[in-house]
């Protein structure tokens, strides 16, 4: 059996796992590992044209030492810079900056860092979201209506990372209806970073993991390894592990273009989890699609150079599609072929042809004269 050791990209947190001391042993792994954590949904969720959402638990009774387990950060160069959200880079300096704070005791510094986490949530969803969804507007709510009436309710609670609605969507058996008005619908408890944000939120919109495309990606599994693997990072049972990783999307509700290894709502899988060497890299911030398909449905930009435009700013990089991304949508400056464009082509190729056929009989004709004559 291969060694975990050069496979595990999440980081091991007493609170996520009940795996004992003596089976990481057996395993051969070390703590200090670093964490890991798309396709869309063709209708928009939100008809009404609304998201509220607020803020519910934020570790509460927490620790400042267990508290700094949950913050991811990073080691940033001029070489990888660019492959993070800058929101990222950002919240990192910012949060360095409390933890270095001598003169801030430990209740403070928690005080600051949770603060520092609704801000981020509150700069993801006002500076990556809405931009990009005209026709639904994100409505912060704090305590100003009852949590029950709130469909997004973020928390800070639980040992993992989760979107628990998806509204109107058949396949999925959670709904808001079906969680505690005290509960959250979306969480940050398990690890807080800004890739996890946007993937979360992603799933709220209607975004499904990219790997579980039946597009491109196509793994076969090490099951034992997999299992494994996931039972270590995410404390995940066979279930789960179907769930998020190996079932495949029904694509007769998504988008399923081609696959798109940059996308935000990829898993980073190695490639020794599969017996064909497929894996996927894991992604920090929005792909070009991610962009596209979100705007889609849910409509801001109206051209392609809109997007582009917005996307550049963000970060600095051009706006790239894969190929086969551009689909028929109802944003009038999309141009693609659609059944009606086809039933113009065919009449006009018919009137074509109804104008055509007699000249070329007759030129046909004459040219046969000639050859007589000759």
């Amino acid at each position: 059996m291969n060694s975990l050791e050069d496979l595990l990209s999440i980081q091991l947190c007493s609170t996520k796992t009940n795996i004992t001391n003596n089976e990481l042993k057996k395993l051969n792994l070390k703590n200090n590992l670093t964490k890991n954590r798309s396709l869309l949904i063709k209708k928009n969720l939100f008809p009404n044209g609304e998201i509220k959402w607020q803020f519910t638990w934020i570790y509460p009774n927490l620790k400042l030492t267990d508290l700094k387990k949950k913050i991811d950060t990073y080691e940033f160069n001029d070489d990888n810079k660019s492959e993070y959200d800058p929101l990222q880079i950002i919240f990192q300096e910012e949060y360095n900056a409390i933890m270095n704070s001598v003169l801030d005791d430990d209740s403070k510094k928690i005080n600051n860092i949770k603060n520092l986490l609704k801000k981020y949530v509150k700069k993801v969803i006002e500076e990556r979201f809405q931009p990009i969804m005209k026709n639904v507007e994100f409505i912060y709510t704090d305590d100003n209506i009852p949590r029950s009436e709130c469909k997004m309710r973020i928390s800070f609670l639980s040992d993992g990372c989760s979107t628990s609605f998806y509204p109107d969507i058949s396949t999925r058996v959670r709904d808001v209806g079906s969680i505690k008005p005290n509960r959250g619908t979306v969480d940050f408890g398990g690890w807080f970073n800004i890739s996890t944000v946007i993937h979360e939120i992603g799933h709220a919109i209607g975004l499904e993991h990219e790997h579980q495309s039946l597009c491109g990606f196509k793994p076969v599994w090490d099951n034992d390894l997999l299992y494994l693997y996931f039972k270590i990072t995410d404390n995940w049972g066979i279930n789960d592990i179907k769930s998020n990783i190996t079932n495949k999307i029904n694509d007769n509700y998504t988008f399923m273009n081609n696959y798109d290894p940059y996308s935000i709502m990829i898993y980073g899988i190695p490639s020794k989890l599969t017996l064909n060497g497929v894996g996927s890299k894991k992604n920090y911030k929005f792909s070009s699609n991610d962009i596209y398909f979100i705007n889609l449905i849910y409509g801001k930009k109206k051209t392609i150079e809109e997007l582009k435009e917005w996307y550049y700013i963000i970060y600095n990089q051009p706006f790239i599609l894969t190929p086969g991304s551009l689909l028929n949508s109802n944003n009038e400056n999309n141009f693609s072929f659609s059944p009606i464009l086809y039933a113009v082509l065919f009449i006009l190729l018919c009137i074509a042809a109804i104008y055509l056929v007699p000249i070329l009989k007759k030129n046909f004709k004459i040219k046969k004269f000639f050859k007589h004559l000759l």
